[in-house]
């Protein structure tokens, strides 16, 4: 009748809201917000890393975690970011002209953009960890 399912049979087959949510969060939860190639480029990108250092004595892993823990983060280079931003437009709209202001409202949405950072480059916090791990387990720490 018109294509309308009862709640159970949506419940059942999962097509309803619990099982739009539920698939939502899947998808989130796997891909972190990233197309499947770019899921796989960045699995890759770790894997090639991982094979690079297996060779490598533990030193040079130990300088590439260091690295790793100095390394900025989308996240964090986005919120950087969008401060500068604010407190530019703040000090340039009370010292100079009030237009600034506006510098300051239009940089509240960097706050919450990573995906132009991580096309420069810039990784997840969860990529970084992913790596550190992997380089972690490389080096033996989770077997002592």
């Amino acid at each position: 009748m018109l294509g309308l399912k009862s709640k159970k049979e949506e419940t059942a087959t999962g097509n309803g809201l619990a099982g739009r949510i539920r698939d939502q969060i899947l998808n989130r939860t796997i891909t972190n917000g990233h197309k499947k190639s770019d899921v796989a480029r960045i699995d890759e990108k770790i894997r090639e890393t991982i094979a690079s250092y297996s060779t490598k004595p533990e030193e040079e892993i130990g300088e590439r975690l260091e690295k790793l823990e100095k390394e900025w983060n989308a996240e964090k280079t986005a919120r950087t970011n969008a401060i500068m931003l604010s407190l530019l437009g703040l000090g340039m709209g009370l010292f100079s002209n009030r237009r600034w202001f506006l510098l300051s409202g239009l940089a509240l949405p960097l706050f919450f953009t990573k995906k132009p950072l991580k096309m420069v480059g810039i990784r997840s916090q969860k990529e970084i960890e992913a790596e550190k791990y992997a380089l972690r387990s490389l080096r033996g720490d989770f077997a002592r």
